[in-house]
């Protein structure tokens, strides 16, 4: 199920770059199994192969997109940002429910 996430996360990464037109963009993870399923040629026909396949259509329309593997420790920045965005997002929901029950 972890995989399944990460290759989610990427393939949503990916179409929102797409979606907002970039053209050359690199895209750090560290999810190695993702980086190498992406860059393997075997046919993988579950949920997981799907996704997969669905990032490997994207990154081959001639974007000039890549993916590359990033081990954690070198990726701290990221991580750190990624866990202080869940308690924005928290914080922001908790302000939000403040504001609609002032409003009633």
């Amino acid at each position: 199920m972890v995989k399944e996430c990460e290759a989610l996360a990427l393939l949503d990464a990916i179409t929102w770059v797409a979606d907002l037109g970039f053209e050359r963009v690199i895209f750090e993870t560290d999810a190695k199994l993702v980086v190498d399923a992406i860059r393997s040629w075997d046919t993988d026909f579950t949920e997981f192969g799907s996704i997969i396949a669905k990032c490997w259509a994207f990154l081959h329309q001639g974007n000039s997109y890549s993916v590359s593997y990033v081990r954690r420790q070198a990726n701290e920045a990221g991580h750190v940002l990624a866990q202080e965005s869940r308690f924005l997002f928290v914080l922001l929901l908790l302000l939000i429910c403040r504001i609609i029950y002032i409003l009633l």
